[in-house]
């Protein structure tokens, strides 16, 4: 009786362990692949490039891009302070080189501050240039510094050097 409550309590051990193995190893996620410039698959991919700029004027900031998105493209441009609140923000729709935005300065925002480029497959949906271009969730893109894979897509987020502003 004895044993059979040793090989009982040994199994149920083995059961715990295996399904927390499964639980912290397992992934429920599909990992994004990883394109090359010359992949010899029929897929064209596209790289972003590009900058991100912060210019302070008085007591105004104008951040800017120069990021070769395609034109219909909804971007964000945004400040953030050093804890990563936004500040400000502006949606736009490129088109041509129009990717800048002015902010006053408030008195709460700190001495520094970053400015921020993000584009993401959901506000772009529904633009047939920009999803011909990049894919549905962005996955025709090459993945570099300004592509972030989030768990189901990927999101291009460029930003600028720490910028002085006080």
């Amino acid at each position: 009786m004895q044993t059979h409550k040793k090989k009982i309590t040994i199994l149920i051990l083995i059961v715990l362990v295996s399904v927390s193995l499964v639980g912290c190893f397992g992934s429920s996620s599909i990992e994004p692949s990883t394109p090359k410039k010359n992949d010899a698959s029929s897929t064209t991919y596209e790289e972003i490039t590009g900058s991100c700029t912060v210019e302070v004027k008085g007591n105004k900031i104008i951040v800017s891009s120069d990021a070769n998105l395609k034109d219909a493209s909804y971007v964000s441009l945004s400040v953030t302070n050093l804890s990563g609140d936004v500040l400000g923000e502006k949606k736009l729709v490129k088109s041509g080189d129009n990717l800048k935005s002015e902010f006053t300065i408030g008195d709460d925002w700190g001495e520094e501050i970053f400015g921020f480029l993000v584009m993401t497959a959901d506000a772009n949906e529904d633009v047939t240039e920009v999803t011909n271009a990049y894919g549905t969730k962005f996955e025709k893109l090459v993945l570099n510094e300004n592509v972030i894979y989030d768990g189901k897509k990927n999101i291009i987020v460029i930003r600028s050097e720490k910028t002085k502003i006080k």
